[in-house]
């Protein structure tokens, strides 16, 4: 969606799913590494088709011996979260990143403001109520994983 930003919806499938691979081949090298968090805004056509193939594959690997994923230090696998806002984390979501995956829905800028535009803290409450709202409900839904991202400042 950004300049600076890669646009996954201008690869094929092949691409992407090389991209997943190298991916994890690159992480999965270092023992010390249990995971990768993917964030990719926004998540939403004509981004979200793509950015769906790159996420399973790479789930999938993540769990997988192919690429040293899976080894005495994590025979589970490492785990792979995805940033985004709550009403993004779909059946379809949950099910590409797979049992080791989880969603870390964003709980900052839920507003249709323009970017830097300042909430009242009340707005913010209820703007956040929302979101975790929706994401209790897909993610019961769904059998899926969250976490909430927070604004530090």
């Amino acid at each position: 969606g950004q300049d600076w930003s890669p646009d996954l919806s201008k690869l094929t499938p092949f691409q992407l799913q090389t991209w997943a691979n190298v991916t994890a081949a690159t992480y999965c090298n270092n023992v010390l590494v249990s995971g990768i968090q993917i964030d990719l805004e926004p998540f939403r056509p004509p981004y979200e088709a793509a950015t769906l193939v790159f996420l399973k594959q790479l789930a999938a690997n993540l769990i997988s011996e192919t690429f040293g994923c899976v080894n005495s230090w994590w025979p589970t696998g490492r785990s792979i979260s995805v940033f985004m806002f709550a009403e993004a984390a779909t059946e379809v979501v949950f099910s590409a990143l797979g049992p080791n995956g989880f969603v870390i829905v964003s709980g900052y800028d839920l507003s249709s403001a323009p970017p830097g535009t300042p909430l009242t803290p009340q707005q913010y409450r209820t703007n956040l109520d929302a979101a975790i709202k929706t994401i209790l409900t897909s993610a019961r839904a769904y059998n899926g994983k969250f976490m909430l991202g927070i604004p530090a400042a």
